[in-house]
């Protein structure tokens, strides 16, 4: 199942790529990859039941608790946040994670 991570952390980083690309983010934003991949690591332990219902409520909160370490993460570096900017991070975080739990939770239907 850890190639659902890898192609999670892939998504956050094309995200981020954009988000450079766009000039929503700066180049120091680029360290967020690793903290997501780091928090990626450590959802895989999480146990998801099998079930057909793509987003619950807890899928949100923890985007919210991963936005919440990628600012902690921001603010240690001294890199500037913005509404923006963390609107922008919490969709790329978002997207990536709504694909990784949506995958363990289908993949666990069979």
């Amino acid at each position: 199942m850890w190639n659902l991570t890898i192609v999670s952390v892939g998504i956050f980083a094309l995200m981020i790529g954009a988000g450079y690309l766009c000039q929503f983010l700066e180049a120091s934003a680029f360290s967020l990859i690793a903290v997501y991949a780091l928090c990626s690591a450590l959802l895989h332990f999480k146990k998801y039941p099998s079930s057909c219902i793509a987003l619950k409520a807890e899928d949100f909160l923890i985007v919210c608790l991963l936005l919440f370490i990628m600012g902690g993460w921001c603010i240690f570096l001294a890199i500037p946040l913005s509404l923006d900017m963390l609107a922008y991070v919490y969709l790329s975080a978002f997207l990536a994670y709504i694909n990784y739990a949506c995958g363990m939770r289908f993949r666990s239907l069979f």
